[in-house]
């Protein structure tokens, strides 16, 4: 999701703030808890290719999270340098 922080208003910076927010931690732990049943699976059953292909998903959606943390940073600075706009 491609956001221009420019051309949207304190509230809805604050509201996508949130969202990045949460949806960075639920991609954190299901990532999270998909690795470790995906270890567990590994460790204790014969049958290893289903869990080897589930932890290729686990580290693909882990590679989803630098993008939403560049994100969160953009509309910081973003809402940081409104805020020092506003007192000056």
């Amino acid at each position: 999701m491609n956001i221009n922080p420019k051309a949207k208003t304190p509230k809805q910076l604050k509201s996508n703030l949130t969202k990045f927010k949460v949806l960075s931690i639920l991609i954190i732990a299901s990532s999270s808890t998909l690795l470790g049943v995906c270890i567990y699976g590994i460790l204790m059953k014969e049958e290893t290719s289903t869990f080897m292909t589930l932890i290729v998903i686990a580290i693909s959606c882990g590679a989803i999270l630098p993008l939403q943390l560049i994100n969160i940073k953009r509309i910081r600075s973003e809402l940081k340098a409104r805020n020092e706009a506003e007192l000056n």
